[in-house]
């Protein structure tokens, strides 16, 4: 039930994040948690500054980030951020003032992977050079 809370709780929070992204703009950055151990990406002209958050990556023990970036140009900024413990899976988590567990860079065809503590994970991209192309986030057993 509680998985199943996050989940909506985060396709919510994913269209809520397309509407504001795609207003005033011919391009568009979205992204869908395609499980709990996949994310998806999705830049089509997306401009400098245009970000979308969500939730929804459950890291266990012995699991590892892989981010593998198939962008035709540009480039997109990956924060994780785990989700508060102390915060009902109801609410929005406010991320205001916190740092992220772990930041990457993608860019063109790279491939980068990092561990972080077993847990749940929201992840924000942020555009940082205008974008074309997919990046995928991964959980999956540590190599």
């Amino acid at each position: 039930m509680k998985k199943r809370m996050f989940l909506l709780l985060t396709a919510m929070l994913v269209v809520a994040m397309m509407i504001m992204t795609s207003c005033g703009g011919a391009g568009s950055l979205g992204m869908s948690c395609d499980s709990e151990k996949l994310m998806t990406i999705e830049a089509e002209n997306s401009g400098e500054g245009d970000e979308v958050m969500a939730g929804g990556l459950v890291v266990a023990a012995g699991e590892q980030i892989t981010i593998t970036s198939a962008l035709e140009s540009g480039e997109i900024k990956i924060e994780l951020f785990a989700a508060p413990e102390d915060q009902s899976i109801e609410e929005i988590p406010d991320i205001e003032g916190s740092e992220p567990v772990m930041t990457f860079n993608a860019t063109d065809t790279d491939a980068q992977s990092g561990t972080v503590p077993e847990g749940d994970y929201y992840a924000k991209a942020t555009t940082a050079e205008k974008a074309n192309g997919t990046i995928t986030i991964e959980v999956k057993a540590a190599e």
